[in-house]
């Protein structure tokens, strides 16, 4: 689950399976989180656009981005 956990007032995702071009909306839940659940098996290397600001999660496991700065890292195993 791709999850941002702070105000916001719109959170979209971008990552290495979006070719950092794409973004994809996250709908907010009932408790006020942003989400996106649907993921093939594979690792995901992504950021939030959070009301027009790329940031990383502090709350998801991190990887260096390769200038100084972080990404999110998902993996999701096959079931």
């Amino acid at each position: 689950i791709f999850a941002w956990k702070g105000q916001a007032s719109e959170v979209l995702l971008t990552g290495d399976f979006l070719e950092w071009q794409k973004q994809v909306p996250l709908e907010k839940s009932p408790d006020g989180t942003f989400q996106i659940k649907q993921l093939a098996p594979g690792s995901y290397k992504y950021k939030f656009i959070v009301d027009g600001q790329w940031m990383h999660s502090p709350d998801s496991p991190m990887a260096s981005d390769g200038t100084g700065g972080f990404n999110n890292e998902l993996i999701v195993a096959e079931s």
